[in-house]
């Protein structure tokens, strides 16, 4: 199903992809990945339904001056900028908050 026209494209580089490979990773290791799995799911629709409601401003990127969010899906904290006229979320940072062990 296409995306809707309202929704922002997210963009996860490579090294927040690798990221979340090793902590689903972990996850499963601990019995956690059903919880994680899920959280990286819903963690990726409110990204692209309204990143604005998920978590608070925390400052800008100097070069584009794009707003700088960090947003929590527990188990996980997710730190991104918005690129609003493009419709663009770019995902700069993933990291469980809870134990992995």
């Amino acid at each position: 199903m296409p995306a809707a026209a309202s929704e922002y494209r997210v963009v996860y580089p490579g090294q927040v992809k690798e990221k979340l490979k090793v902590l689903l990773g972990q996850a499963k290791k601990a019995g956690k990945l059903k919880r994680f799995a899920a959280a990286v799911v819903a963690m990726d629709e409110r990204l692209r339904e309204d990143p604005f409601s998920l978590g608070e401003l925390t400052g800008n990127l100097p070069w584009k001056k794009l707003p700088l969010q960090v947003g929590f899906v527990r188990p996980l904290k997710v730190d991104f900028a918005i690129y609003e006229a493009g419709k663009i979320v770019f995902v700069r940072k993933i990291e469980a908050v809870t134990s992995l062990d």
